[in-house]
């Protein structure tokens, strides 16, 4: 049972981002051992020690995502000499730069648990079969067949095949086990009664759940299983069931010589993804977690999934992104700017590491670079994005036809209703009260590197004008200085004058003073002194 009490854990969000620095090494005799400060955010940093031979290993698990990462070479002689371990710790500290520096790297699995020991220790796969297990002895409809371990980009998400217990089902079926995530505000009781939902949902672009269920230490799924796994999958041209390091990586081509998608593809998908959006919003629902893992490839086009993931109060992967964002106020905001990622990821092959696209480098077409500029620009998020409504008229979706063999439908029962409404509200309070705390450490860190720039500049305005006094020279009151009388015959010559301070502006023009007196010396007539009469009182008066 100490499985289970790995659940009741710190709960973190694993799409923050950790920064670290190689802050030196200490000799333990066989080996060196790096010492790694790692921090997340400004309040939370430890230390982890790392050998040269950790980060080997470390660089042979990513091997299968095809990135050539710069992990110097081993050295088998003289690998312990001072200027070598310090050659080798900035070597390291590139390749550490360089890892964190690729989102697929520095989210996965093997680098958290590299640099954060502590909070992944956890076998999270066959701590998810511990659940799963439990919850189908009371689900007698399906049953696991086979774990799919890292299928998708979300460290605490595991897969795993089923099939129905029913032997006229044929269907292969994908069952589904995650955690809380650290913004849950839901207690167990409402997080059953809206999930349980989503086995109603009737809609042609939105994977609907056979079972589901919230139970206390996390949130179950079984949907049918898409062959063509997601969009990104298909990007990628990858099997579904793969590792996401090896599907998602370097050396997987995209789908067309520019990279992306075709532009009927894009008009198709993003239409139909604009419905399911706009039908979720119409039913006051707060999704959130759109990207092109979460759009499946259906036969009749694409679905969205995983519509769970913000009622179990999991991070999304654009959050950081969000909350430096303070336009961006409501969930459907969200969508629209998450779509823009979409869009540009569908273009290009590429997922945007940014806030902001870089309009320049954009290569697509006409009509689709200016929907794109119209929700990832700067000026865009500023003065004001386009909605879901206002996307669908555009004539570049507005051209691509949908059909509906049925009018889509959500029965919601009237305390998940209520739930929901509740849940939008909190969330959206919360969203605006993260992007005001991170707009608050922003100023506040702008403002300390402000006074330390001035101080900077007062330190060096000071030391530029000491040195200038201390060099200044007057070159006319040198030359306007007499030489001092020679000595008269037979009076030994006087000794040297002592330097004055270089700093002593008076020193240019005291040479008039110093030779009079060296005259006066001289000149000195001992006859010349008045005679003085000694009056002496020492003896003893009797």
């Amino acid at each position: 049972m100490a499985l289970f009490s790995a659940s009741e854990s710190k709960i973190l969000d694993d799409y923050y981002k950790l920064t670290v620095s190689i802050e030196g090494s200490q000799d333990l005799k066989e080996y060196v051992e790096y010492i790694l400060k790692v921090n997340r955010g400004d309040s939370d940093s430890w230390k982890v020690y790392r050998r040269y031979n950790d980060f080997v290993s470390l660089d042979n698990v990513l091997k299968i995502s095809g990135y050539e990462l710069p992990l110097p070479p081993k050295k088998w002689v003289g690998n312990k000499g001072r200027e070598f371990v310090a050659t080798r710790q900035k070597e390291l500290q590139n390749y550490v730069n360089v890892l964190l520096s690729i989102p697929l790297l520095e989210q996965s699995f093997p680098v958290k648990q590299f640099l954060d020991p502590d909070n992944y220790c956890f076998n999270y796969q066959e701590l998810s079969l511990q659940h799963v297990s439990m919850v189908l002895r009371s689900e007698s409809t399906f049953q696991v067949l086979q774990p799919c371990s890292f299928m998708g980009t979300r460290i605490r998400k595991t897969y795993f095949t089923a099939e129905s217990a029913l032997p006229t089902d044929r269907n292969e079926y994908l069952m589904t086990w995650v955690g809380y995530g650290p913004f849950c505000n839901l207690d167990q009781k409402d997080t059953a009664a809206v999930v349980s939902c989503l086995t109603s949902i009737s809609h042609p672009f939105i994977a609907n759940a056979n079972i589901c269920g919230a139970v206390k230490h996390g949130f179950y799924c079984v949907r049918q299983f898409e062959r063509h796994g997601s969009v990104r999958d298909l990007l990628h041209k990858a099997k579904p069931k793969l590792d996401c390091l090896k599907k998602y990586g370097r050396q997987k081509g995209a789908s067309s010589s520019s990279g992306g998608l075709s532009v009927p593809q894009i008009q198709s998908f993003g239409r139909q993804i604009l419905e399911a959006l706009k039908f979720m919003h119409s039913k006051g629902f707060a999704y959130g977690h759109l990207h092109l893992g979460n759009v499946l490839v259906s036969e009749n086009g694409c679905k969205l999934t995983d519509l769970e993931n913000g009622l179990l109060g999991l991070s999304c992967s654009l959050r950081q992104r969000v909350l430096s964002l303070k336009r961006l106020k409501s969930f459907e905001e969200i969508d629209v700017y998450s779509f823009g990622h979409c869009l540009y990821e569908m273009a290009t092959g590429q997922v945007l590491t940014s806030s902001y696209v870089d309009t320049h480098s954009l290569t697509c077409s006409t009509d689709l670079k200016n929907i794109i500029q119209s929700i990832l620009t700067e000026d865009a998020i500023r003065s004001g994005m386009p909605t879901v409504p206002e996307l669908l008229e555009n004539p570049f979706f507005a051209s691509t036809p949908v059909h509906y063999l049925a009018k889509p439908q959500w029965k919601i029962a009237g305390r998940a209703k209520e739930v929901l409404t509740a849940y939008k509200a909190a969330q959206e309070f919360r969203l605006r009260e993260d992007q005001r705390q991170v707009s608050l450490v922003k100023r506040r860190s702008r403002a300390a590197n402000l006074t330390e720039d001035e101080r900077r500049a007062r330190r060096t305005a000071k030391f530029s004008s000491a040195d200038g006094d201390a060099t200044k020279v007057n070159p006319s009151a040198q030359q306007q200085q007499p030489p001092p009388p020679p000595p008269p015959p037979g009076v030994p010559p006087p000794p040297p004058p002592l330097m004055p301070p270089s700093g002593d502006p008076g020193a240019a023009g005291g040479g008039q003073g110093r030779g009079a007196l060296l005259s006066d010396i001289a000149g000195f007539r001992k006859d010349g002194l008045k005679k003085a009469v000694t009056n002496d009182r020492s003896q003893p008066s009797v």
